[in-house]
């Protein structure tokens, strides 16, 4: 990874989540005195062939929501952890991993020339990431309720998952495709943390069974410790076998020989 990203470094972005920020922010201010100028963002590949090449960049740009509030708390949570990202790959590994889930995007959207691509599965990626490096960090949503990143992005793979089973083939296509980078950064991480996860929970199991097994038992009236804590039990001497019994059942039950 470091080999590759080393000539990457002369061309990456500087501060791409400000970038994308500001653009997109513009973008929606704009549309609120030019509404037809949403319309010229997407990703349409019918028009990219008439000559709109610029849309295979500018739908980047699409605001992440059309509502005044919620675009100002999209937009500051994805400025928050982009350049968390950012500060903590640097600017060549954070530009390539947002350029390989625009290309992925780009190349899927031509399954349906005419339908519009949306940016909103790249930006996602960009969340998943920061989620599955900060899991435990605090989120407050709307600035009121505090919910931590791992329990979002939990939601975020149902939807996804739910997407998959009733999305369009070409919905699939692209959620599929604008995630690939996440799998490819941290495919190895997640099929570790799934063993892991397996075998914490088989080490679980196995406890509770071994609990649930007692370890003394009356010959007799089949009570155990776990029955009556507070119980003795012993171990007969005379009778063959090692058989155990209760402190009632000790010096009253029938000497067994084999």
């Amino acid at each position: 990874m470091r080999r590759f990203l080393g000539p990457l470094h002369r061309v990456a972005i500087p501060r791409l989540t400000l970038l994308l920020t500001a653009v997109s922010a513009s973008c929606l201010v704009a549309s609120q005195v030019q509404p037809d100028l949403l319309d010229l963002i997407p990703l349409v590949p019918e028009r990219v062939m008439h000559g709109e090449g610029w849309r295979l960049v500018t739908f980047l740009a699409y605001p992440l929501s059309r509502h005044p509030v919620f675009a100002a708390f999209t937009y500051y949570l994805f400025y928050l952890m982009g350049t968390a990202l950012e500060s903590e790959w640097g600017d060549a590994k954070f530009n390539l991993y947002v350029a390989l889930s625009w290309l992925a995007t780009v190349l899927t959207a031509w399954l349906n020339p005419t339908e519009p691509a949306i940016n909103g599965y790249i930006y996602g990626s960009i969340f998943l990431a920061f989620a599955f490096l900060h899991p435990d960090f605090m989120l407050y949503l709307l600035f009121i309720i505090p919910v931590k990143m791992k329990y979002l992005a939990a939601f975020q793979w149902i939807m996804y998952g739910a997407l998959l089973l009733l999305g369009s083939w070409t919905e699939r296509a692209i959620l599929v495709a604008a995630n690939a980078n996440f799998f490819l950064f941290f495919g190895r991480a997640v099929i570790g943390n799934l063993r892991a996860g397996r075998h914490r929970m088989e080490s679980k199991a196995q406890a509770i069974r071994e609990q649930a097994h007692p370890f003394h038992l009356c010959h007799v009236c089949r009570l155990t410790e776990q029955k009556d804590p507070r119980m003795d039990f012993r171990v007969c001497p005379t009778c063959t076998g090692a058989l155990e019994y209760c402190q009632i059942h000790l010096e009253t039950h029938t000497h067994i020989s084999r």
